[in-house]
């Protein structure tokens, strides 16, 4: 579903299959004009239309959409029409085997739970509703007033306004005078960030708040700099809100969310593309799992390791020319420490967004002072809560919709014939699984290729 710039709700089908050589084949079959409700019944009615003129009544596999629940209702409705004597539980059977969720909109809706705090599964049921009401209250107003809250409103502020960002362009290309700068007890040295600036997320989706957030951690020093000049502005009305400028702690919060979600990111763009890759769906879903208990356990305490700067000094440069390197500079601040920073990262020359499925982004920090070490830092309570509980709705809402997926055994099916998987993932992570599995597995390939096999098998003879 989506709506063309004229304003027309446009229902597009897409069909998925294997043509008589064996090469999977993608076509865009219909372009549907929806009118009325855009509830599920009503786009299963275009739906089945396109299905039947093309006569592909016996021919339907699976059906993959989004995770809202009109698609649910639409994939619904269409098993009901074409199999009218189904009873309730055998349409129910049939929707958790063919109702295929997608796999980007999944990792979406976790990466934003744990961005929002949009799930309400992790409350405990015995807790008063009141108290689960007060919980939420606060989660949303740290959220509101918390790094990413205060980050997107310096972000907006510094945007709308063309003075404001000839201010912040003028100091990323170290154009401001060097007296004020020797005021603020800083200089600049890196010229790798001239003409950068910083990113402004949406609503639509979780990356583009990542983006944001990985924008910043490069143009750190640029926004520290750039709201100590506004803080001295004479005019009150022209200086950032002193409630929206990042503190230390905000920026080791900020830095600790892109460790956390970069994996989100690794494998969203893993599943991009036409590339078949339906046999690591599953695999990669008990992957992020993992990820994200690991995290729970690394911030079951105030105290984390240090593997981002926490003096006032961060130095974050990253190539733009699509190879990975090292930059030392940055801004640095009579700290009595002097250090530098490798931020290694594979950005696209154009966008600045990560152009490779395998993107990786990490920032270092190592002391000149080869006996220092940096020490483990302590979040706040506020700090250290906010992580916690993102890690928790993340969580939930990506076991949701892993237990969804494994009711349909087409993804077991998938990694059990797929060449560099078998059965060793199952061995490896469900051993009391296993047998299970595969008895089902068996009893669907009996019921739906068996027979198709054996007159393959009877035509090769002639």
């Amino acid at each position: 579903m989506w709506t063309s710039p004229n304003g027309i709700a446009i229902l597009s089908v897409i069909a998925y299959y294997v043509d008589i050589a064996g090469t999977p084949q993608v076509r865009l079959i219909s372009l549907e004009k929806l009118s009325g409700s855009h509830g599920g019944e009503n786009q299963a009615i275009l739906m089945a239309k396109v299905i039947r003129k093309y006569g592909l009544e016996k021919k339907i596999g699976f059906f993959t959409a989004d995770n809202a629940d009109p698609c649910d209702t639409c994939v619904r409705a269409l098993l009901k029409m074409f199999n009218p004597r189904a009873s309730p539980t055998g349409l129910e059977g049939l929707e958790g085997e063919r109702r295929i969720p997608c796999v980007g909109h999944i990792l979406n809706l976790s990466a934003k739970a744990f961005l929002e705090g949009d799930s309400s599964d992790i409350f405990d049921s015995h807790i008063a509703e009141k108290d689960q009401k007060k919980e939420r209250e606060l989660l949303r107003e740290w959220r509101k007033r918390g790094p990413i809250g205060k980050l997107h409103n310096l972000v907006y502020w510094i945007r709308r306004n063309p003075q404001r960002r000839e201010l912040f362009l003028s100091i990323t290309s170290g154009k401001v005078d060097q007296s004020i700068m020797a005021e603020l007890g800083v200089w600049f040295v890196d010229d790798t960030l001239k003409g950068l600036m910083v990113k402004a997320d949406n609503d639509t989706r979780w990356n583009s708040v990542y983006l944001m957030v990985h924008r910043a951690l490069r143009l750190r020093d640029i926004i520290d700099v750039f709201c100590k000049l506004s803080l001295l502005d004479p005019k009150e009305e022209k200086r950032v809100s002193a409630e929206d400028v990042l503190s230390c702690e905000d920026w080791v919060v900020l830095a600790e969310i892109i460790e956390i979600l970069q994996p989100y990111l690794t494998y969203t763009k893993h599943f991009e593309g036409r590339t078949p890759r339906f046999a690591e769906v599953l695999p990669t879903m008990y992957l992020l799992k993992d990820h994200l208990s690991e995290m729970r356990q690394r911030y079951s305490s105030n105290l984390i390791p240090a593997p981002y700067p926490v003096l006032d000094c961060i130095i974050v440069a990253a190539p733009t020319d699509g190879t990975e390197r090292e930059q030392q500079g940055g801004l640095q601040q009579d700290t009595g420490v002097s250090t530098w920073g490798r931020y290694s990262t594979m950005e696209s020359t154009t966008s600045g967004e990560p152009s490779s499925p395998l993107y990786q982004a990490e920032i270092s920090v190592q002391f000149e002072d080869k006996d220092l070490d940096p020490e483990p830092f302590e979040l706040s309570d506020d700090g250290l809560h906010f992580i916690q509980h993102s890690i928790k709705y993340a969580t939930s809402k990506l076991d949701k919709y892993r237990n969804l997926m494994e009711r349909s055994v087409v993804y077991w099916a998938a990694m059990i014939l797929h060449p560099g998987y078998g059965i060793g993932f199952l061995q490896l992570r469900l051993p009391n699984q296993v047998d299970s599995i595969l008895r089902d597995f068996r009893d669907y390939f009996d019921r739906h290729y068996a027979q198709a096999s054996r007159a393959c098998l009877r035509s090769d003879k002639y």
